[in-house]
């Protein structure tokens, strides 16, 4: 399943993630997409901010009761929504044909996860496409995921994006209990070079130096239409 997923990252600070999300999913325009979060609280925050924003898109978690889920599932089947935001726990029960986009909101911590959340796309021999968001003190998961995958994913990006600075008003996250000052830092992705027991790919792109911009997906008749029309919000 691995092997027919197109994979890439996108290096992103945390207070562009959304909008790198909302300017992904104009750009790719997916026809069945599935956004991976850490958190319930996480699912429903970014999925109320795309209501707002005017696609529609439901989110599947622990605190949903098992009616509530079963009811989201059988409307994703239906086609009812194009978007579902969702967390590893409740990922367990998704199975849905054609997805062809899954996004990483959130690279997870065990990369074990990564390839059970890739594995919801590229069934029955079609491709899929698989986007992960990396901070720059997250180059620690995404080696890991690479070397339980055996290949380097390699570095996008998207048209015409531009981070912006740092926030006046932003808060860095507190500090993890247990580590201390001199702790040793996470591993900069972007500043990685590979040794001879990491995954290994002859693109220079792939390695992190020189991000690719992301190939335009094949249009079906679905997907012609801008993910943000397609249906009424009837939340």
């Amino acid at each position: 399943t691995v092997e027919n997923v197109e994979q890439y990252y996108l290096s992103v600070d945390p207070w562009d993630k959304y909008r790198m999300l909302r300017a992904l999913l104009m750009q790719e325009n997916p026809e069945i997409a599935i956004i991976f979060c850490r958190t319930k609280r996480g699912a429903e925050k970014i999925a109320k901010r795309l209501h707002a924003d005017g696609i529609e898109c439901r989110e599947i978690h622990g605190n949903l009761a098992q009616n509530k889920r079963d009811h989201v599932m059988q409307s994703f089947r239906k086609g009812k929504f194009d978007v579902l935001v969702a967390t590893d726990l409740a990922s367990r029960g998704i199975d849905v044909a054609d997805i062809t986009h899954i996004i990483n909101y959130d690279i997870p911590e065990d990369p074990e996860a990564y390839v059970h959340r890739i594995g919801r796309t590229a069934r029955m021999n079609k491709k899929g496409r698989a986007f992960t968001f990396v901070g720059k003190d997250q180059g620690d998961e995404l080696t890991k995921v690479e070397n339980l995958i055996n290949m380097v994913i390699p570095v996008a990006k998207l048209d015409d994006w531009e981070p912006r600075p740092t926030p006046a008003d932003w808060l860095e996250s507190p500090p993890i209990p247990g580590l201390s000052g001199d702790a040793k830092p996470i591993v900069n992705r972007m500043q990685r070079t590979y040794s001879a027991s990491a995954p290994t790919n002859s693109s220079s792109d792939a390695a992190g130096t020189n991000p690719i911009t992301l190939p335009a997906p094949v249009r079906t008749l679905g997907s012609k239409i801008p993910i943000n029309r397609r249906h009424k919000r009837r939340r």
